[in-house]
């Protein structure tokens, strides 16, 4: 209401909440991995996490991920430069 802009970084819960109040004005991005096996990997390598932790996000992204189809867009961020363009690309031509 102010014309400012809001880049939101949510899970698909507050996507689909944020959707259904301002559709109008809104543009959903899912970035996703590009395999549950290499965000397991990605995990993994943090070592932040216990292994129980890791099973349970691996749980809930598999979960996210079927939602990905009620998004705008969707990048697949197998390398971090590229997935960063295309939401950098995105963003620019929303505005």
């Amino acid at each position: 209401e102010r014309g400012k802009n809001v880049l939101l970084s949510i899970d698909v819960k507050g996507a689909m909440a944020v959707s259904r109040l301002y559709r109008e004005r809104s543009v959903l991005i899912f970035i996703m991995p590009p395999t549950l096996d290499a965000l397991k990997k990605r995990l993994e390598s943090r070592k932040t996490d216990r292994a129980d932790s890791i099973a349970h996000r691996l749980k809930i992204a598999r979960q996210e991920i079927g939602y990905k189809d009620r998004y705008d867009y969707v990048i697949v961020n197998d390398s971090l430069d590229a997935a960063y363009k295309k939401l950098k690309e995105i963003v620019v031509s929303e505005l």
